[in-house]
């Protein structure tokens, strides 16, 4: 396992390893492939192929913008990293060579671009569910422009409903994430499954993988030894609890919503969160918010627990890089094991890269950010 040999990586443009050509089955005339994956944006991609072949150019017309690509690595047996469409094409010429390296993101990058205004709801009738609102906002992609992206979400509903949400000149990506990050969502790609459908219901996946500092035992498809691991545990963001204040202007009256350490979930990493341990250490801290506009009490709280879990999520944080492995992706859970008490257990991927290098002594690796708000005493 881990031999150059074994690495098996495919990179298809318009459906076919044929690119202008030159069959890159095999990774055969492919220089360097990256993928970046993060839970707060869409997937990124970049491949730099070797363009000519016996001094003949090949391949320099052959990938335009908004082809299709799909890119898969692994040893042994490859799994697919990436489906996107290609945004960048950038040729480059000298005197021995060219190399072509193109890149781009999944289909969901469609929605940066623009801006736009509207209001959902009547605000009067408290009827509009973020989650419903959302969705629509993703099927809706493109057909202002007479067209459609055809992107569809997974959305959830939000326990508060609200008389109205509004897009104040924003593209949709922008919009989607201040509503999302105001009702405990997330934004997950995943375009190694689906480059047209995101999700924005935040869920945690089990654990995918075991690191080990040294000499694992078990299946090698189960566990990777870290070339690197560097954790930082932080007590600076933590607050034992978050106040959302505002005015309701119908009623005459203040509108508060709550979130304490009860609130902090789901709990990544066992033991007690960083919140419950820090207030134990330092006396509690109260984190208020004054200038968030806020319709209600429901909307209040659902914003403060928001807030509340992701500065928990700084509790305990960490840069580890691999020896590559296709099925880490962000969203996903890794155990890091034999890393000492405090350090050791399970962690979310936050964001995740994959790097194939040719030539390289070890071509590919992965480059993970983790993270988690609890951790053993």
């Amino acid at each position: 396992m881990g031999e150059q040999a074994e690495l098996q990586i495919e990179v298809k443009v318009g459906g076919a390893t044929n690119i202008g050509g030159l069959e890159s089955k095999h990774g055969r005339y492919i220089q360097r492939v990256q993928v970046d994956q993060r839970l707060d944006s869409p997937d990124f991609f970049s491949v730099q192929l070797q363009a000519s072949e016996f001094n003949e150019v090949k391949a320099l017309d052959a990938i335009k913008p908004g082809t299709e690509v799909e890119i898969a690595l692994g040893y042994g047996t490859k799994e697919t990293v990436a489906k996107g469409e290609v945004s960048y094409v950038e040729p480059h010429f000298s005197a021995s060579k060219l190399h072509i390296s193109f890149s781009g993101y999944d289909f969901t990058h469609r929605m940066t671009r623009g801006t736009g205004s509207r209001t959902f709801g009547d605000g009067h009738a408290t009827d509009q569910n973020p989650g419903n609102v959302l969705s629509s906002v993703v099927s809706d992609s493109g057909k202002v422009g007479g067209g459609s992206d055809g992107l569809s979400a997974d959305t959830k509903n939000a326990t508060s409903k609200l008389e109205y949400i509004a897009q104040y000149n924003l593209n949709d990506y922008q919009f989607i994430q201040q509503v999302v990050g105001s009702f405990g969502m997330g934004w997950d790609a995943q375009s190694h499954l689906d480059p047209k459908k995101v999700a924005l219901n935040a869920k945690i996946e089990d654990v995918v993988l075991t690191v080990y500092r040294d000499k694992p035992p078990g299946k090698p498809s189960e566990h990777a030894v870290a070339v690197s691991a560097d954790f930082r545990l932080s007590t600076v963001r933590q607050c034992s609890k978050v106040e959302v204040h505002g005015w309701h202007m119908s009623k005459k009256e203040p509108i508060k919503g709550v979130a304490d350490k009860s609130k902090v979930e789901p709990k990544i990493g066992g033991g007690k969160t960083g919140v419950e341990q820090t207030s134990s250490a330092q006396g509690g801290r109260v984190l208020s918010i004054v200038d968030l506009p806020v319709l209600n009490n429901g909307e209040a709280e659902e914003i403060a627990k928001s807030i509340l879990n992701k500065l928990a999520m700084d509790w305990m944080t960490a840069d580890v890089v691999i020896e590559g492995r296709p099925k880490i992706h962000a969203g996903c859970k890794v155990k890091m094991e034999d890393f000492g008490t405090w350090f050791s257990g399970e962690y979310l991927v936050e964001a995740c890269q994959h790097v194939y290098i040719a030539g390289a002594p070890k071509p590919y690796r992965s480059y993970l950010k983790l993270a988690r708000n609890s951790s053993p005493t």
